[in-house]
């Protein structure tokens, strides 16, 4: 037992040593050379720069017209005569359906018109009749009248020719009334012989707009729904760009102002575009709202593709500095000047950030300062400092 003792005695003795060595190695004060030691760094000049501020997102591009092609009626679909890619023009035949119930109501319908056709020339015939007798007892009726007042004749001999006058008027205005109504039978046999004629030719549906087929969805045989697409029809020569974006830029978007650089896929910008439409509300789910920007239609501007934005949201001329130079402090963000060879903090307020500089919003910064870009990380409020590269 006393031997254990004496081993752990001597262990704590070695561990009591080795903590005074690495105590005396680390904690003792630097020599004069090391408190001495300048940090290198590298400057650069402060001066004005221009700034903007821009969100750069995704957005979708589509046909600025466009059209889904459906059957006017329903019925079995006998011909479709394009497929997807062909260029129709409008007015341009596409595809045709189930025909026999409207061939039999237009046959129908003509014949309705051929009938009130003729009840109209048989009315017209007998509304002459009517008017010729008319005339005849009219005549007869101021001759008699005459007599009667020379005496030559009765009282009840005028009266009998008065009567047929009546009857003669009676008459003439039956038949016209029934002339009337033949008429408008007619017409009415017309409106439906104009509508069987327009169902007949709505079982051919045609193209609403120049444009190119984009999707072809029913083949012939198959039943066509009035409502359901068959085709679906896109004009390319012109595109608009859809994107969302958060709620915060709403106020900063300005349709007829606001810029959007269509870019490609390096980052590149290719195309500068205006929003044309901004949505009146902001999405309450998404919060998010809704822009468009109209395009001439292009080999890189094709329906359907995504497209890569940078909407340009504002910009400014001020002050700017690279942005490593800004070192994050627990009281805020600093950055260091030098003078001679002795560095400054000084604590600032960025703004907008562009090409990997940064706005100074604030601080007691001038234009012509000379601020560490390189080993700011290292330094602190007086420290020497040897500016091993400046630029301007």
């Amino acid at each position: 037992m006393r031997i254990k003792a004496d081993w752990r005695l001597g262990a704590l003795a070695v561990l009591a040593a080795l903590g005074v060595f690495w105590g005396l190695r680390h904690f003792s004060p630097p020599d004069e050379e090391t408190v001495g030691k300048a940090q290198p760094v590298s400057v650069r000049e402060v001066g004005p720069m221009d700034f903007r501020e821009d969100f750069s997102t995704q957005g979708t591009i589509r046909a600025l017209r466009f059209a889904a092609v459906t059957p006017k009626a329903d019925g079995t679909i006998l011909e479709v005569y394009v497929r997807e890619g062909d260029r129709v023009r409008r007015g341009q035949p596409l595809f045709r359906t189930d025909n026999v119930r409207q061939e039999e109501a237009y046959r129908i319908a003509q014949r309705d018109v051929d009938a009130a056709s003729f009840a109209v020339e048989e009315r017209t015939h007998a509304v002459i009749r009517a008017r010729a007798e008319l005339e005849r007892v009219e005549l007869d009726l101021k001759r008699f009248r005459e007599l009667l007042d020379e005496g030559a004749i009765s009282q009840s001999m005028f009266d009998d020719v008065s009567t047929r006058y009546r009857q003669a008027k009676a008459m003439y205005a039956s038949a016209q009334s029934m002339l009337n109504s033949a008429q408008a039978s007619l017409r009415k046999a017309q409106g439906a012989l104009n509508i069987a004629r327009k169902n007949l030719s709505d079982t051919t549906v045609v193209s609403p707009m120049d444009g190119m087929v984009s999707r072809r969805l029913m083949e012939p045989g198959e039943m066509g729904r009035a409502g359901v697409p068959v085709l679906r029809i896109d004009d390319p020569s012109q595109v608009e760009v859809l994107a969302y974006l958060p709620s915060e830029m709403y106020p900063k978007v300005v349709p007829g102002v606001t810029r959007v650089e269509l870019l490609d896929s390096s980052g590149a910008p290719v195309e500068v575009l205006t929003v044309k439409i901004k949505s009146p509300v902001v999405d309450p789910t998404s919060r998010s709202f809704e822009v468009r920007c109209l395009a001439e239609g292009g080999p890189s501007k094709v329906p359907g593709a995504m497209a890569e934005l940078r909407f340009l949201l504002g910009s400014s001329r001020s002050l700017g500095i690279p942005r490593r130079s800004v070192v994050h402090r627990e009281e805020g963000d600093v950055i260091y000047t030098v003078s001679g060879d002795v560095a400054r903090m000084v604590r600032v307020v960025t703004g907008l950030s562009t090409d990997g500089h940064v706005e100074l919003v604030s601080g007691d910064v001038k234009a012509g300062d000379l601020v560490v870009v390189d080993g700011a990380q290292m330094l602190d409020q007086g420290s020497k400092v040897k500016v091993v590269r400046r630029s301007k």
